[in-house]
């Protein structure tokens, strides 16, 4: 064991006067006049976007920019010349960054314009963390230790455990939720939900019982043998088949830091009919957002499968089915249905084009139970996107009134069907 993309749509970049400022965001004694890049996002939709993230590729920043600097980054500077939270990730772990992640509160029809220069990328202000992956693993002294990639054993199982997981496999987190998943062959996928913004995973199944209300949150899903917060399955043969043992699994965080956490489950050898498919499931958590995005890649078969993820129905006997119009439909549920008995909101946000249907699992027999699940299309090393969303009575009263949650639904499909833009050169110049 080793220790420890987003549409973006880019149109128009204008070149004038600006004052050169410290990293800090504070002004050196003797300013400087020189040409300074600057970018102008503009929110197009009326509704505010708090924590809105955007995604400039390596090449999209050349293209605006031209060729950037040997190992600096980006620093985007606001209005009151402070610097923009912003992350630039290392994606393909050949040292150089790929994407660089901005991080901003856009008002309801609203245009930010943000000063650019470079600056090196070890230099990149220390912004406030509000994303986290965590996989401890027991040592000999007893300690977890915080890892970056995992192998786990074949043989490794929850009745025979083979090594301890602390939390019993990966979890991750933000400001305002966080999920796990066990890393055996029961694959299941859970959620904690929190009433702190700090980042506690480092920490829990270390000190308390995380199935007990703690200052911090606590685990408050039961999952049995359904699909609990967004597990895989494939449809075949009439039946879902969950993603189960295998002849390897992998973990590798893939970045982690203030605006975004990144990492891959890889398993190799699944056993559906005559097939072995291998899977890679990206799950990505950015700042203030409560869920997680899958991006699933099947390969190992020919034509095409069909993928299906769902959400536990426990303790809910209705399924919210909501089309969002032309892009995405969801699926969702909103009862008492954590340990506490406390409501908990759970809803699938699917893109239309890849969504088959929506059903129901059978309530007891062999294989996944007790689950509400989509179905949709899957194609050889062709991503398979969806969102997984959670909301926590205790994390926000809010979430006592199923509406507020719909409503939530239905901004994250209006916000990711209308991503921010770059004004155009006619409006940029108009100013």
């Amino acid at each position: 064991m080793i220790m420890k993309v987003n549409n973006i749509i880019l149109v128009f970049f204008l070149m004038v006067p600006f004052f050169l400022f410290s990293c800090d965001g504070n002004k050196s004694s003797t300013p400087l006049t020189y040409e300074e890049m600057t970018i102008t996002l503009q929110n197009e939709l009326e509704i505010s976007r708090p924590a809105e993230h955007v995604i400039f590729t390596r090449e999209e920043i050349m293209n605006l920019f031209g060729e950037i600097p040997a190992g600096e980054v980006p620093i985007f500077y606001d209005e009151n010349e402070t610097p923009v939270t912003s992350q630039a990730d290392d994606l393909d772990g050949n040292g150089e960054w790929d994407e660089m992640v901005l991080l901003h509160d856009f008002d309801a029809s609203s245009s930010a314009t943000f000063a650019v220069r470079y600056d090196a990328w070890e230099d990149l202000p220390d912004f406030p963390v509000r994303t986290n992956v965590r996989l401890g693993i027991k040592n000999e002294s007893g300690e977890f230790e915080d890892v970056t990639y995992e192998k786990r054993p074949v043989d490794h199982t929850k009745a025979k455990p083979t090594i301890t997981y602390q939390m019993e496999g990966p979890a991750w987190e933000n400001d305002v939720i966080a999920f796990r998943t066990y890393f055996d062959p029961r694959n299941g996928f859970d959620i904690f939900g929190k009433q702190t913004e700090e980042m506690v995973m480092d920490k829990v199944g270390i000190e308390g019982n995380y199935h007990e209300l703690q200052p911090w949150g606590m685990d408050v899903l039961k999952v049995n043998n359904s699909l609990g917060a967004g597990a895989l399955a494939l449809w075949h043969e009439n039946k879902l088949h969950r993603l189960g043992a295998t002849d390897s699994s992998k973990f590798q965080l893939i970045t982690e830091g203030p605006v975004r956490s990144i990492f891959n489950m890889t398993y190799e050898g699944w056993q559906i009919g005559n097939e072995k498919i291998d899977v890679t499931h990206q799950i990505s958590i950015y700042a203030g957002e409560y869920c997680y995005q899958s991006d699933v890649f099947l390969s190992g078969f020919e034509g095409e499968k069909v993928l299906s993820t769902g959400i536990v129905n426990i303790h809910s006997d209705s399924l919210i089915f909501t089309d969002h119009g032309d892009e995405y439909v969801s699926i969702a549920t909103h009862d008492r249905q954590s340990f506490l008995e406390e409501y908990l909101g759970m809803g699938i946000l699917v893109p239309k084009d890849q969504f088959i249907e929506s059903a129901k699992a059978p309530d007891e027999g062999e294989g996944v139970t007790q689950t509400y699940y989509v179905t949709m299309y899957a194609q050889e090393n062709t991503p398979v996107r969806y969102y997984f969303y959670a909301v926590w009575e205790i994390e926000d009263a809010k979430w006592i009134d199923a509406d507020n949650f719909v409503a939530l639904l239905e901004n994250e499909a209006l916000r990711r069907s209308n991503p921010i833009k770059i004004l155009n050169e006619q409006m940029a110049s108009e100013k």
